[in-house]
Formats: structure tokens, sequence, C-alpha cells
């Protein structure tokens, strides 16, 4: 997680530096928001799937799961 969360930094710092650079093309700012948005994803479903893992260990034994 904590890989993720710096890509996702360092997409954001080259992000602002593209956007701050009016020579960037369009293109260019589209795919970097378009990485940011991935990673992000990524990184919200890799923490919903820690939460689920940590309900289920928490779980009594006879909580009525197969």
């Amino acid at each position: 997680m904590n890989l993720l969360n710096e890509k996702i930094r360092r997409t954001q710092v080259t992000l602002k530096v593209l956007l701050d650079n009016t020579n960037t093309p369009d293109d260019v700012i589209r795919s970097f928001s378009q990485d940011l948005s991935r990673l992000r994803q990524q990184r919200d479903g890799m923490a919903l799937e820690w939460i689920l893992i940590l309900r289920r260990n928490q779980e009594p034994e006879d909580c009525g799961r197969p």
C-alpha cells in the first residue's frame, strides 16, 4: 500500500508540473490524469479488500457463514 501511495504522490506532482506548463499537450495531461485515477481506484480496491479480510477474521466462529 505504501508503494502505491508513493506512486500516487509522484503522479500528482508530475501532473501539477504538467498543468503549470502551458506548452504541455492536452493528451499528455489526460494520460497522467487517467493514470492517477487508475492508481487511486487500485488503492481504494485494495483498502476495501483489506477491510473485508479484517472483518472476516473478527467474526465469531458460528456467525452463520458456510
